[in-house]
């Protein structure tokens, strides 16, 4: 009997898996990880000692708090769920109304999940404890499902006033019969004023409306509504009367312990801290650097994150199953904007039976709309809905609804089309603001800068890292930005030539301006390259690895105050590094010179380039792409110099051996 059960929920759990795979797009492995995350509960959970408590990490809009709906609807079993939303400035009451569900729950497999966890910090700024008493009973569930729970003191004390106004009225001769004060009453009236007559003459109710819903609130297990509660006051005596509402006070609201430990707990939230590149809303962010870089973050990364929010105790007490998930690349978007469209094309039908099919220009339409990298799919659900679904309709009925076997939606220009074969049927102007904020930057004075500080970077980046850079465009629908080159870190760690070479990419815009238009016309479009270089020079002249300097300055603000900063010897060093960085720079681009020419011919014309694109271009512009990435002497290998050391000492001790 206990193998069937394993079977049977092992076969569910594999049906549901392939379920979710087939629903979710790009969370393939997030999948896996989370079926074998939830598996011991749902096998063992009436046996189960402490809540398996499962964490879900990510970006917004990347399928977390709908992964988490999806597998409870299809696990589909009678275990009581409790959702709360800890995002929601009123989660402590949503917590606290839940109390009945949760005694329900008392000693019984259910699952609990806390959305947004995130905002139920513990540390605020600088580390300053934030103390809320029910995060206590949230951080006790979380360790061993078992809490001390009180009703709210409010609630307690309308009950103490209740029964010692209902005793001091039947020791001064208040008759309460079915329950209707018959007698003394304006002893009574005088005592609870806020209670009224029901009707002229009649006998007024020993319960006030408000009574009724105070003591509703905790007697809901036993009556389902409150007209059963009236019915049954409506039959009690004072002295029995006030029995009721003594044993409701007894029951209720002593300190009780509630036992959630068969529990599974589901924790989903977003991690600034963790995922740094949560606050980049541009359209123009790569969706694959993005999701590279996210898959970087690791567990180690989370649980410091973690620390930033909450007491180490309480991190410990989150366990150790965290679910990191990656931002969406390219090809998932693309993914998703085909699902969508099929999806379009089906809840069409009644209006258009036949086939509807949306060419790769609409796609592409939508995926420079719609994207947004750091947003997941959220954005670009609403893109697709706004301009397909809600022109689409106008489309149908401009074409008088079409009965063909099947139609095309296209793309002319910025005109969403309807077209059977090659004939236009209809047409409609589409607002695309990414594409208009592209546009507004296209004038010649604009292009012809933003072409030379790009080729700027994008040379000087493509010697010094050995590489093409991933993207390069002189088009931006960022207010603040006309062009960028987009690449990628060259190690995972950092070195002062690694830094000095970062340092001279970031400076090749303002030099390649230099060179061209002369220093007297420089633009201030590299004032925030400036200012991450200098940046990065000055944390390294306070951190104490450089040479010229074997200690580390504290900051007058941190730190016993011992080693401030040298503020003069920090300006004298950064200043010779950036002038350093800057001429390398200037250097390359001299001697680069046809490289760098070709390169801003080649942004002048097409605007934007992959590196592939590029590549090509390059090549067909008789420029050897091989011989340029090596122009410059490759970075260190940390890893080859330390076989050469080891080989030099082996052959050394050999050489004395001999």
């Amino acid at each position: 009997m206990i193998m069937n059960h394993y079977t049977h929920t092992s076969s569910q759990l594999d049906q549901i898996r392939q379920t979710l795979k087939t629903e979710f797009i790009g969370l393939e492995e997030i999948i896996n990880q989370f079926i074998d995350a939830v598996t011991p509960w749902c096998m063992m959970r009436d046996t189960q000692a402490r809540p398996l408590v499962v964490n879900l990490w990510g970006l917004t809009g990347v399928g977390k708090t709908s992964l988490v709906r999806r597998f409870l609807q299809l696990w589909n079993e009678e275990e009581q769920v409790l959702w709360f939303n800890l995002g929601s400035k009123g989660y402590f009451k949503e917590i606290l109304n839940s109390m009945q569900e949760m005694r329900a729950m008392d000693g019984n497999p259910g699952v609990i999940v806390f959305d947004e966890f995130q905002h139920a910090k513990t540390l605020g700024p600088g580390g300053k404890e934030l103390d809320e008493p029910l995060d206590r009973m949230i951080w006790q569930l979380l360790d061993d499902g078992k809490f001390l729970y009180t009703n709210n003191w409010g609630d307690r004390h309308d009950l103490e006033e209740l029964i010692n106004g209902l005793e001091r009225c039947l020791s001064e001769g208040v008759v309460i019969e079915n329950g209707k004060v018959v007698a003394e009453v304006d002893y009574f009236t005088n005592l609870f004023d806020k209670y009224t007559q029901n009707k002229q003459g009649e006998p007024i109710n020993a319960l006030s409306e408000r009574n009724v819903n105070l003591l509703f609130e905790f007697v809901k297990s036993e009556f389902k509504y409150k007209t059963e509660l009236k019915r049954y006051f409506h039959q009690l005596n004072g002295p029995e009367l006030l029995d009721f509402v003594r044993k409701v006070e007894r029951s209720f609201c002593t300190t009780k312990e509630i036992n959630l430990s068969k529990s599974l707990i589901l924790v989903i939230g977003n991690l600034d801290e963790a995922y740094s590149m949560s606050r980049e809303v541009s359209a123009d962010q790569n969706p694959d650097t993005l999701h590279q870089e996210s898959q970087k973050i690791t567990f180690s990364a989370i649980k410091e994150a973690l620390k930033e929010r909450f007491r180490m105790e309480e991190i410990s007490r989150l366990g150790n199953v965290h679910l990191i998930y990656p931002a969406f690349n390219s090809t998932y978007f693309r993914e998703f904007i085909s699902k969508e469209l099929a999806e379009v094309a089906l809840r069409f039908q009644p209006i258009f039976p036949g086939r509807l099919r949306f060419t790769e220009a609409v796609q592409d339409m939508l995926f420079e709309e719609g994207v947004t990298a750091a947003q997941g799919f959220r954005p670009l659900r609403s893109s697709i809905r706004l301009l397909v679904e809600s022109y689409l309709v106008t489309l149908m009925q401009a074409a008088g609804f079409p009965q063909q076997e099947a139609l095309t939606v296209d793309m002319q220009g910025d005109s969403l089309v309807l077209r059977n074969e090659e004939k236009v049927l209809s047409q409609k102007a589409l607002h695309l603001p990414v594409r208009e904020a592209k546009r507004k930057k296209r004038n010649p004075q604009t292009l012809a800068i933003t072409s030379v500080h790009e080729a700027g970077h994008c040379l000087v980046y493509a010697i010094l890292q050995g590489k093409l850079p991933k993207k390069v465009s002189i088009t931006s629908s960022d207010t603040y930005t006309l062009g960028f080159v987009e690449g990628e870190r060259m190690t995972d760690y950092a070195s002062y030539d690694s830094i000095l070479r970062d340092v001279a990419i970031r400076l090749a815009g303002k030099k390649a301006e230099q060179l061209v238009f002369g220093p007297d016309s420089i633009t201030t479009g590299s004032e925030h390259d400036t200012q991450v270089a200098t940046r990065k020079l000055l944390d390294l002249a306070r951190s104490g690895t450089l040479f010229f300097q074997e200690l580390a300055l504290e900051s007058k603000y941190k730190g016993d105050g011992d080693l401030l900063f040298d503020t003069a010897l920090e300006k004298e060093w950064v200043r010779a590094q950036m002038e350093k960085a800057g001429n390398l720079a200037l250097a390359l681009l001299e001697s680069q010179s046809l490289a760098f020419r070709g390169l801003i011919r080649i942004l002048g014309e097409r605007l934007y380039l992959d590196a592939s694109a590029l590549e090509a271009a390059l090549t067909a512009a008789s420029i050897d792409v091989g011989s340029l990435l090596q122009s410059y002497p490759a970075a260190v290998d940390y890893h080859k110099q330390l076989e050469e050391f080891m080989r030099e000492g082996e052959q050394g001790a050999a050489a004395k051996r001999a």
